[in-house]
This record gives structure tokens, C-alpha cells and sequence, in this order.
């Protein structure tokens, strides 16, 4: 597995921006990659995603779940990868968001630099989505 990691500031508590991305329900509005994603239970959720002009579904399970700290993820099936991402608050009003991705190159992801430019959209997607909410 090799690993990309990619890191922004977003203006917002540090419990307000953990409990928007650990609702999952709510990650196709900054993971654009994501279609639809419905919850099986507690831990799994199952994906609808395109990327590359493909479409695939993969079963995803919560791995690690630290409130306000950390969320971890993980595929069950389909594309072998994993997630996680931490939040760390850098005063009332600022979190530091990092989103660490592990993956496998040979399962479509053979360019680490388009997979940072990637998780750094992502970042930005979901900065202007938690500020809008605010």
C-alpha cells in the first residue's frame, strides 16, 4: 500500500467540523467522487462512486472512530483502499483538517500526484462546505 496525505485549515470548531465528515451521509457533497452512499448498519455503508468516467461500488466499514480526533475507514469490497482523516483544533474558530489516503496502485490509482491533487480538492470541497453551514 503506498499512502498520499494532504492537509487544509477550516474556519470552524473543531466538534462542528469532526461531526460534519463523520456523517457520512453527508460525503457526497464534498467527496464529489461519491454518488450515492447509503448506511448498512452502525460501522458499513455501502458507495456508489465514478472515477475516470467509471462507475463502481465498494462496501466501506468505519474502522476508528475518536470523537472531535479521528476517523478512520476502510473498503470491504471492491477497490482495495483506505482512509483517514484527523482534525485537530487550532483555536475555538480554526481546524486543521488532514486527509490520508492508503491505496494500492495497481487498483487504479497509478499516479500519487493525481491522487494528491485529488484529496487536495477534496479538502477544498469540504472547507467551503463546512463554512457554509456555519
Amino acid at each position: 500500500m503506498q499512502s498520499v496525505e494532504k492537509k487544509i485549515v477550516v474556519n470552524a470548531p473543531i466538534a462542528e467540523a469532526f461531526e460534519a465528515w463523520s456523517n457520512i451521509e453527508s460525503w457526497p457533497k464534498f467527496l464529489t467522487a461519491i454518488r450515492e452512499i447509503r448506511r448498512i448498519d452502525d460501522r458499513q455503508f455501502e458507495m456508489k462512486l465514478e472515477r475516470g468516467g467509471r462507475e463502481y461500488e465498494a462496501v466501506a466499514e468505519i474502522s476508528l472512530l475518536i470523537p472531535e480526533r479521528r476517523m478512520a475507514w476502510r473498503n470491504v469490497s471492491g477497490v482495495q483502499n483506505s482512509g483517514v482523516a484527523c482534525f485537530e483544533a487550532l483555536d475555538d474558530s480554526e481546524t486543521q483538517v488532514s486527509l490520508k489516503m492508503l491505496y494500492q496502485p495497481d487498483n487504479g490509482w497509478h499516479d500519487p500526484d493525481a491522487l494528491a491533487e485529488r484529496l487536495e480538492f477534496h479538502l477544498s470541497c469540504f472547507k467551503e462546505f463546512i463554512e457554509g453551514q456555519l
